[in-house]
């Protein structure tokens, strides 16, 4: 899920919420239900189903009729649905473009809202140059021991970078300072 199109462009992957699992899923097997629904015939300029037909012996064209008498339509061939019938490396990677698509489209923001899922940044890391940016915003104060920091303290091995709150609750704001005084933090979480 952390690889649709929406997540990567906005640098974002997704955290399923302790005890929601259940209602992500049933989400999505929403989802596949209505994409396999959705284009499963062929429709034409004016919306409506294109029946299968036939010439009878006149030359006429005839409706072909299932096994109760109801009119046959044309199934679309590059649908989901018919995806799901035909297990090949192809429509698998078809499948998953279309399902992540839907997903961002439609499902992401609700789900979110509803604290079925959270999205947290994927990068972790921090660059001296955003290290040093942090620091300017701290006014050059150690968020760990409150001491004063030179650019070379932000920028050494010895400088360490902390989240203010839970990373897996969605938090990505980040603090630096001494490495030392991060071990001694006032927290047992880790962020």
């Amino acid at each position: 899920m952390g690889n649709t199109p929406a997540l990567k462009n906005r640098g974002k992957y997704v955290i399923i919420n302790e005890g929601r699992e259940g209602e992500l899923l049933h989400n999505l097997e929403i989802m596949i239900t209505d994409l396999q629904d959705r284009d499963r015939y062929i429709y034409d300029t004016k919306g409506k189903l294109i029946p299968m037909t036939k010439k009878d012996i006149s030359g006429k064209d005839v409706a072909i009729l299932d096994k109760k008498g109801l009119p046959k339509y044309w199934e679309n061939e590059h649908g989901f649905l018919r995806k799901d019938r035909s297990p090949t490396v192809q429509n698998y990677k078809s499948k998953q473009e279309i399902m992540a698509i839907e997903f961002d489209k439609t499902y992401l923001s609700d789900l979110e809202a509803l604290g079925i899922i959270t999205l947290v940044d994927t990068q972790r890391v921090m660059s001296n140059f955003q290290k040093r940016v942090t620091a300017v915003k701290q006014n050059m104060v150690d968020a760990f021991s409150g001491k004063r920091m030179s650019f070379g303290d932000v920028t050494t091995g010895r400088t360490a970078k902390a989240h203010v709150g839970k990373y897996t609750k969605g938090n990505s704001e980040q603090v630096v300072g001494s490495s030392k005084a991060n071990l001694h933090s006032k927290s047992d979480e880790v962020f």
